[in-house]
């Protein structure tokens, strides 16, 4: 078998905030690195109305709501020398009813496809039903990544079982979970949980619908020398959740370094911020607004 030297990748994309961006980019990054002559491209997903500063790895981008963007992505990859295609799908980030419209792109492409569906739905609609099914029919294979999603996959979307492929999603390798985890209920009636990992970084996981199926783990990052213990976690009077959590550097500081879903995603908070003394040797930051992918408005079986 010949050797595959040019891979795109469909989903979203860094530095929009959220889990499939984080998701793809990593995945982009990883499969980069594997081997020196292979070629990567993201092919980004940008949400109505969001502008982003997208770094070189994406090649190119499609307007959500724009079927004529999907049928330029089509072009682009059958004319541009790849050889496979990953799709990183959920619920939401594609345009069209139950986010149909990527069939205009899928339908066109001359090339194979690897889908990886981040969440399978136990109780579809019968249009989320018909998109899946067209999916999966545009696949070489499908992705799942716990052995729940398999076998919804076979029980109510009738999927051959030599079609679907496990590929197990969690905290990278070399990293496991050393504080208690910490879950709160977010605005959106979500449930989010966040743990430290014995690299001192701050992860999290959260429901993309009220009771509904989880998204992958998502790094917050690390800051200074990285955090001790179990994060704190509240939400704030306008529908954000502030985090605080100790950190490793001995003078004890409290970081908000994030919030998670917001209940006025039209106005959320950008960067970082500016640091603000407490006393006692506790800073703060402004936390960042790290808003829905998109998949809020789905609902499913929760993940194992």
């Amino acid at each position: 078998m010949a050797a595959i030297n040019r891979i795109a990748f469909i989903g979203n994309s860094l530095p929009r905030r959220c889990g499939i961006a984080t998701f793809t980019t990593d995945l982009q990054r990883a499969v980069a690195a594997s081997r020196g002559d292979l070629e990567t491209v993201i092919v980004a997903m940008t949400d109505h109305g969001q502008v982003y500063d997208y770094p070189p790895t994406v090649g190119l981008e499609i307007n959500d709501d724009r079927p004529d963007d999907y049928v330029r992505a089509a072009d682009y990859l059958n004319n541009g020398g790849f050889e496979a295609v990953s799709l990183q799908h959920e619920f939401g980030i594609f345009g069209g009813e139950a986010g149909g419209e990527i069939m205009t792109l899928l339908s066109r492409l001359t090339i194979p496809i690897v889908t990886t569906l981040h969440t399978v739905l136990s109780e579809p609609t019968q249009v989320q039903r018909d998109v899946i099914a067209r999916i999966v029919e545009a696949s070489s294979k499908v992705v799942v990544m716990a052995e729940k999603g398999r076998e919804l996959l076979r029980s109510v979307f009738h999927v051959a079982d030599e079609k679907i492929e496990i590929i197990p999603h969690g905290i990278p390798e070399g990293q496991f979970v050393v504080s208690p985890p910490k879950a709160i209920l977010d605005a959106a009636g979500c449930l989010q949980v966040f743990v430290v990992s014995n690299k001192g970084e701050m992860w999290n996981i959260k429901q993309t619908a009220p009771a509904g199926a989880w998204s992958g783990w998502n790094s917050l990052g690390v800051a200074g020398s990285g955090f001790a213990d179990r994060p704190a976690v509240a939400p704030s009077g306008d529908g954000r959740l502030e985090l605080f959590v100790r950190g490793n550097d001995g003078a004890c500081p409290l970081r908000p370094i994030a919030v998670a879903r917001s209940a006025h995603p039209s106005s959320p908070r950008k960067g970082k911020g500016a640091r603000s003394s407490l006393g006692q040797g506790f800073v703060v930051t402004t936390p960042r607004h790290l808003p829905p992918c998109g998949g809020g408005r789905e609902g499913g079986a929760p993940r194992p």
